[in-house]
């Protein structure tokens, strides 16, 4: 039997937008030549429910799209450039401020009917995305490659906020 599905959002005062809250058990941090990848995902019985992706280019080209982005859960549910306001790193959680012209919505990771994992959509688009924050548990490491590597988003016009100690 699958599970019933529903996002954890919460308004945002002064916004007809939403944030939405998922738990990350998976934090990964992939540095490359050409680009820093930043991942989170939460699972369920094995299978992933969230996902979220930071993508930040070596050296800014100039093309939003190419230099910098924020996928949440599928491909086509992406922000790039300045669509995203700022990233807030606390020791248990990061935060991704989205800027008004981002247009990503609430739900979870899509799969093929017969491999859903849960009951339900798995897209809300009532819900417009204000921000996606991100509860985890990082080792004293991660949190530090997360610190350095997600600084760099600076370099593309995103704020970068750092409450970790």
């Amino acid at each position: 039997m699958a599970i019933r599905y529903e996002p954890r959002v919460e308004s945002i005062p002064g916004s007809d937008r939403v944030q939405q809250r998922f738990r990350a058990d998976e934090i990964v941090i992939d540095r490359m030549e050409r680009f820093t990848l930043v991942g989170f995902a939460e699972s369920l019985a094995g299978a992933p429910l969230h996902g979220l992706l930071i993508n930040m280019a070596a050296k800014p080209c100039g093309i939003p799209s190419a230099d910098f982005s924020v996928e949440f859960n599928d491909q086509g549910n992406t922000s790039h450039g300045a669509d995203t306001a700022a990233l807030e790193l606390s020791p248990l959680s990061l935060k991704v401020v989205l800027g008004p012209h981002a247009d990503l919505i609430a739900g979870r990771v899509s799969y093929a009917p017969e491999a859903d994992i849960a009951d339900g959509p798995w897209e809300f688009p009532d819900l417009r995305l204000g921000a996606i924050f991100v509860e985890m548990s990082p080792t004293h490491e991660q949190l530090e490659g997360l610190r350095r590597a997600l600084a760099q988003c600076q370099a593309f016009g995103c704020a970068f906020v750092d409450a970790a100690p």
